[in-house]
């Protein structure tokens, strides 16, 4: 039996649940909304104050870094934020959490 899930996961397919059980959307003006459980809402929102999604830009000249060369230059520059890490998502994208 599966937990409750989020709107990721049900699109993941995860537990086998088909894609006409998604969310029904709303339209509102020319957006479109899901409603999403309280609690995950709440989880979501906690996640936001210890986590940081960014695309890591170079110019052509410079060549490609690492996961390591990227962290090794960062140490140095967030060396007061106190204990982080950095998880490669592809395509120059990165998931920066800070454990507080």
């Amino acid at each position: 039996m599966c937990r409750q899930l989020t709107f990721a996961q049900i699109l993941n397919n995860v537990c086998g649940i088909p894609l006409f059980q998604l969310p029904s959307p709303c339209i509102k003006g020319d957006m479109i909304f899901f409603q999403i459980a309280k609690e995950v809402y709440l989880v979501g929102l906690k996640e936001c104050k210890s986590h940081l999604h960014r695309r890591i830009l170079l110019t052509k000249e410079n060549k490609p870094l690492t996961h390591l060369d990227l962290c090794a230059k960062l140490v140095v520059s967030w060396k007061n934020l106190g204990q982080w890490k950095a998880i490669p998502l592809g395509k120059g994208f990165y998931e920066f959490v800070f454990l507080l």
